[in-house]
């Protein structure tokens, strides 16, 4: 049987004790694998005879033993392994007369196997162009041939053929009274055949549950053909008639009006916004491509190649199909993209009555985001009983998952397949020694001890109870293109004990994402109060329909670094110094980046800044057992070190490891080349053209930094906006060396002078080498002279409108001297950056600088504005500005100034961040505005001070780095360890051993993977 089990969770656990040793055949027998199904057989009396699936595996008697039949794409077999034949399997030599092994023949290009329940028969569909059909295998007659019986060959089974090539078979099975129903055709009578006359007898409809049909996709006809099992069983061996099908036409019902997609409230736009473009109703006309289907709850899914739908019908009467409003593949990223899907599974029944399909992304058209396209992404779709969503669901959540849509499951290779695993692993009673199967973890201290959802706690040290590795409830299983098997939560009946022990009664989320919980702490009432959870660093750890945690996300001396976590302590160095690792540098204080504490609870209590430092605990509130060492100093004046905090409400929000960099003015781009100047214009700008998309890339000009004086509270009197918009702008670094002294550039403006030949060296003739050298200096990578820096005053996304970034100080003529020796000086393509205005840029190895800046189409260009109304861009933040003070430094006293520093200065061109005192910025306080916070960070910056009369502003590249590790790891399985030659085709779930079947279609054959271990047990190839 193939992809259509239910829960077995005795014999999940009762499976645990299996031998899990790899297999290693004396020889590779299986070659270029495609579909499995599954039976249960008694060999008592020789060849297998079908049993209920249920009776395996056979633990008393040993005489029912499970099977696995693998299609054989390259010679049109079908291989037979007997799963329970000794410790490890057998595959079956069919024919041991012959060299090698022999399977069974059944035809070229065989694309799908099925099994019936009671393991009768099983089908296989193969797709040969003009031998299209389905060949049936009694079990009676699947092994070897008995004494006296020829080999089996392609005319030893009932076949018959297709006007078209099939794609994928799932089989029905409809009540006893369809049997002889006109509806089904008069071949689902009673058996008319008298099976002991044939060779290989095989009566299905004697399984019991009544008529059994074959559901049979043919995509080149947009159908689902329905035949009768029994039927096709009593046909002559080595005839090839045609089928008789029940011919269902899957149409393409798209609605009049396009569906949103439903939001949940973190992403719903602010009502001011403009609306969303709504999906982009199908253009032209769909035929439908019909190939995987899907069952669950009475319902088949089918998913369409080249229509965007998911075909769904009512299947309990299997003899009559009936339509249902079909799933609605669709992107919230990207309403305009019209999406197919390749591969579908439906998930069981959760304890709360719910359903979910998962569905493979195919291929995609008509999108406006790039790189969206074509990336295996796993859709859900709510398909519980009273659900009315066809469209995909949207995550809570989201805005703090960066590295995937809100509305897709995405892994770091796409997913090729999915399936689903229910299991449990109960635990007994000390007592009685009795099973609860479905219990779940229940974490309320206020819970008597004896209740048997306690039992499933996690115990102190870990050793027990819930775990990252242990699998109880529902979970979704996508194989990668990687070679992994990745597994995602849906329902882990021991997720409400996966929490910290702080507990938030309050309906708005803490710093660790906790809200509505029932108590304050999370701890027994004993003596030595054990926790009842497993205090770990958020209450998202686990999340339905999201990719599994890999361990607990907890750092320890135990467990290691396993929550989000620094390596060390932030450190500042400079481009001239190197590190610093003194407050002072040359007699000045250096700016300090400092932790700052989390936002206070609902009732106004502190929740005091923490942050782990290798498997140290670092806190701004001392507590019992800590060292001086590791109690964080939040001021500016007394702190001797840096620091900072990471937001914890989401583990997803970090990679597994990531440098990041603070520095001032640093640069928001790498090197681009390729940028050419327009010619300077009378208001005292120069144009700087290039296709280099400075939008997307998040350039802010000067109106678009005056948003963030707002952003940071500074009142919007005597132009102080646009003031602070002006010194904080973005700019552009020049970064081209000048042409050699021997270029033949310079030698053809000398011979221009006083000429007008060439119209373009005659507005630079009285300019040399010389001149260019002196204004611009020599070329040097660290430390370039200040006249090649130009303010962005408009930035659009291919070109810049520029101006000195001194121009208040050149006067209009010196402006339009600056510009024209530009030109002049660089005729060249043109190498340059872009760097932040007194600001301190934040950039992540791996996330980059994220940013909230689009391009917005104005007139016949797009011109940078910000994107105010996309919630998913709330904590998209990477510009820090740096934090001063009214007064200068005596204020503190000279001892602590001396050994320690104070806040620089505020200059009469600062407009923010400007505190009264030294202390340091309390959340809601003064200045608070400027505390940082993104999805990984949350820190002040203060400035630093010179001795008069020097500006105490910080030098450009000066820069703060620190280390995150510990962030969120999937859970998977690697198939094989040589990832680059496997190719997973397919994947079903086999409760019967509590293990995941994969078959892969290069050299991993067939990989059964432990749900206990999550590692390879056995594999056949």
């Amino acid at each position: 049987m193939k992809r259509r089990f239910g829960l077995y969770a005795l014999l999940a656990v009762a499976s645990a004790g299996c031998a899990e040793s790899p297999v290693t055949q004396p020889l590779r027998s299986l070659e270029q694998n495609g579909e499995v199904s599954f039976f249960c057989g008694s060999i008592a009396s020789g060849p297998p005879v079908g049993a209920d699936i249920n009776r395996c595996p056979d633990r008393l008697t040993g005489e029912h033993h499970l099977f696995a039949l693998v299609t054989q794409t390259l010679r049109g077999e079908v291989a037979l392994i007997d799963l329970d034949k000794g410790d490890e399997g057998e595959v079956v030599d069919v024919n041991p007369s012959v060299p090698g092994f022999s399977f069974l023949p059944v035809g070229e290009q065989p694309v799908d196997i099925v099994s019936t329940p009671g393991g009768t028969a099983s089908f296989v569909a193969v797709a040969a162009t003009g031998r299209a059909g389905i060949f049936a295998l009694p079990t009676s007659c699947i092994g070897r041939p008995r004494a006296g019986e020829p080999a089996r060959d392609i005319t030893s089974w009932p076949a018959c053929s297709l006007p078209v090539a099939p794609h994928d078979m799932t089989i029905l099975v409809g009540p006893d009274e369809a049997l002889g129903d006109p509806r089904c055709g008069r071949a689902a009578k009673k058996d008319p055949v008298d099976q002991t006359k044939l060779a290989c007898p095989a009566v299905v409809n004697n399984e019991g549950g009544g008529v059994h049909k074959l559901a049979v996709t043919l995509p080149e006809r947009g159908v689902l053909a329905i035949i009768d099992a029994q039927w096709l069983l009593n046909q002559k061996p080595g005839e090839f008639k045609e089928c008789e099908i029940l011919e269902h036409p899957l149409a393409v019902d798209l609605p009049a009006t396009p569906i949103p997609q439903s939001l949940p409230a973190d992403l719903i736009r602010d009502p001011s916004c403009p609306a969303v473009s709504a999906p982009t109703p199908a253009s032209g006309s769909f035929n439908a491509f019909p190939v995987k289907q899907a069952l669950g709850g009475g319902s088949l899914y089918i998913a369409d190649l080249k229509a965007p739908v998911i075909h769904r019908l009512d299947v309990t009467d299997p003899c009559r199909p009936v339509p249902q409003p079909s799933l609605l593949p669709q992107s919230v990223e990207d309403p305009a993209r019209q999406i197919t899907v390749r591969d579908l599974a439906v998930s069981p029944e959760t304890t709360r009555g719910q359903r979910f399909v998962y569905a493979i992304e195919g291929t995609s058209t008509g999108g406006t985001v790039p790189g969206t396209e074509e990336r295996g992404g796993i859709m859900v779709f709510d398909v519980s009983p009273g659900s009315t969503n066809r469209t995909p669901l949207v995550r809570p959540g989201s805005v703090r998952t960066p590295y995937e849509p809100a509305d897709r499951i995405l892994f770091s290779a796409p997913a090729r397949a999915v399936s689903f695993a229910e299991r449990d692993v109960p635990e007994p009673d000390p007592v009685t020694g009795s099973i609860t199967f479905g219990e779940m973890c229940d974490p309320n201290p206020v819970t008597p001890p004896e209740d048997p959802a306690t039992r499933y706690r996690p115990a102190l040290d870990l050793s027990r109870g819930a775990a990252p590795r242990k699998l109880r409830g529902i979970f979704g299983l996508a194989a990668l293109s990687s070679g992994q098997v990745a597994v995602i939560d849906v329902e882990d009946l021991d997720a409400a004990c996966r929490r910290p022990i702080d507990g938030n009664t309050g309906s708005e989320p803490d710093f660790r994402g906790c809200a509505n919980d029932p108590v304050a702490e999370y701890r027994t009432n004993d003596p030595a109060r054990p926790p009842t959870v497993s205090n770990e660093v958020s209450c998202n750890v686990i999340q339905p329909h999201r990719a599994r945690m890999a361990s607990y996300a907890i750092t320890s001396d135990r467990i290691g670094l396993r929550a989000p976590t620094l390596r060390a302590l932030p450190r500042l160095s400079s481009t001239r110094a190197g590190l610093l690792s003194d407050n002072t540098f040359e007699g000045r204080i250096n700016p300090k980046l400092l932790a700052v504490d989390f936002e206070p609870t609902p009732t106004g209590q502190r929740e005091p800044a923490r942050v782990y430092v290798g498997t140290v605990e670092y806190t701004a509130e001392p507590v019992a057992g800590q060292s001086q060492e590791e109690i964080l100093d939040l001021s500016p004046v007394t702190a001797q070190r840096n620091s900072l905090v990471l937001p914890l409400i989401e583990p997803r929000s970090y990679a597994g490891q990531e440098d990041f960099a603070v520095s001032y003015e640093g640069r928001i781009t790498g090197d681009w080349q390729g940028g050419r100047w327009a010619p300077p214009a009378a208001d005292g700008t120069i144009e700087l053209r290039h296709s280099a998309n400075f939008c997307d890339s998040g350039v802010e000009d000067q109106e678009l930094m005056a948003d963030w004086a707002a952003r940071l509270q500074v009142a919007d009197e005597n132009d102080n906006h646009a003031k602070f918009g002006h010194r904080h702008a973005d700019y552009v670094q020049l970064r081209s060396k000048l042409l050699g002294r021997d270029s033949r550039y310079w030698s053809d403006l000398e011979a221009q002078r006083g000429r007008s030949e060439d119209p373009e060296l005659s507005k630079c003739d009285d300019v040399d080498y010389d001149i260019c050298l002196q204004e611009f200096g020599a070329h040097d990578q660290d430390n370039l002279e200040t006249t090649r820096d130009l303010r962005i005053r408009e930035a659009y996304q291919s070109r810049l409108l520029l101006e000195p970034r001194d121009s208040d100080t050149l006067g209009s003529d010196g402006v339009q001297s600056r510009l024209k020796r530009l030109r002049c000086c660089f005729p060249e393509a043109l190498t340059y950056t872009v760097r932040g205005g007194h600001q301190w840029i934040v950039r992540g190895s791996s996330s980059g600088f994220r940013h909230d800046v689009r391009g917005v189409l104005e007139g016949q260009e797009y011109r940078c504005r910000r994107d105010t109304c996309d919630p998913r861009l709330r904590y998209h933040r990477s510009r820090a500005f740096e934090i001063s003070k009214r007064g200068s430094c005596p204020d503190v006293q000279p001892d602590v100034d001396d050994a320690d520093g104070c806040i620089g200065p505020a200059g009469p061109e600062d407009y923010a961040c400007i505190v009264p005192g030294p202390g340091p910025v309390q959340p809601g306080g003064e200045g608070s505005a400027c505390i940082f916070e993104n999805l990984t960070a949350r820190f002040a910056i203060y400035r630093g001070d010179k001795p008069a009369p020097a500006s105490s502003e910080s030098d450009r590249d000066m820069t703060f780095t620190w280390q995150t590790v510990g962030g969120f790891t999937v859970l998977a399985a690697n198939i094989v360890e040589e990832t680059s030659s496997t190719s997973p085709r397919s994947m079903t779930f086999v409760p019967q051993r509590g293990q995941m079947a994969v078959v892969d279609g290069r050299l991993a054959g067939l990989t059964f993977i432990s749900l206990s271990s999550l590692s390879v047990s056995k594999l056949y190839y």
